[in-house]
């Protein structure tokens, strides 16, 4: 059995499984839940419900569940995306699945993890160590103060030239003497210009 979901309120993506009997007219009911009918634990992105009424535990040779935790969650609480972990609650007490990371995208990190059958589920993470998690909030001061200062440097640049530019205005209507040595000065360039060109021409 394979079923694809794409609600995005629930974080699983993708089940997988094989059974030891055939079976028909097969049901799941995938929730997510704020208080399931368990002990609350720490770290919890989110507690997913999964009722599956004709499949127990002994017929399920092997179960495969694939799902997703946003990127955002990870920053916005300092969890480490290498800690994610999924548990099922069975027989009064949760139990930690084995769980593979399997890389990430601009909005989610990307698990999957094998269950023995179906029930509460949590996705659990661990805090990112202190040092990891400074490191973390320092990089990221670091590239706002970058931006900040350039966007202030592509503010000033515009405003420097066109101070340079009245000042150099105002001076030359101020002192004639300036404006007749710029007139000197351009007209020295024209004719240096024209001898290095003619002087190219003949060689």
């Amino acid at each position: 059995i394979a079923i694809f979901l794409t609600n995005p309120n629930i974080p699983i993506i993708r089940v997988q499984l094989i059974l030891t009997q055939n079976l028909t007219n097969v049901t799941f009911d995938f929730e997510t839940v704020d208080a399931p009918n368990a002990p609350k634990l720490e770290g919890v992105y989110k507690y997913i419900s999964i009722n599956a009424p004709k499949i127990s535990d002994d017929i399920v040779k092997t179960a495969l569940i694939r799902f997703k935790v946003s990127n955002g969650w990870f920053a916005q609480y300092g969890y480490d995306p290498q800690t994610v972990k999924l548990l099922r609650y069975h027989d009064n007490k949760w139990n930690e699945l084995e769980t593979y990371n399997e890389g990430a995208d601009n909005n989610d990190n990307y698990y999957r993890a094998v269950t023995p059958g179906f029930s509460y589920f949590a996705i659990k993470a661990g805090k990112l160590k202190q040092e990891e998690a400074k490191a973390t909030q320092l990089e990221a001061q670091e590239q706002e103060k970058t931006k900040t200062a350039a966007e202030e440097q592509k503010e000033e640049t515009p405003q420097v030239v066109e101070q340079v530019t009245n000042y150099v205005v105002e001076k030359v209507k101020t002192n004639p003497v300036i404006f007749v040595i710029l007139v000197l000065v351009g007209m020295l360039i024209g004719v240096l210009a024209t001898y290095y060109f003619v002087v190219k021409k003949q060689e």
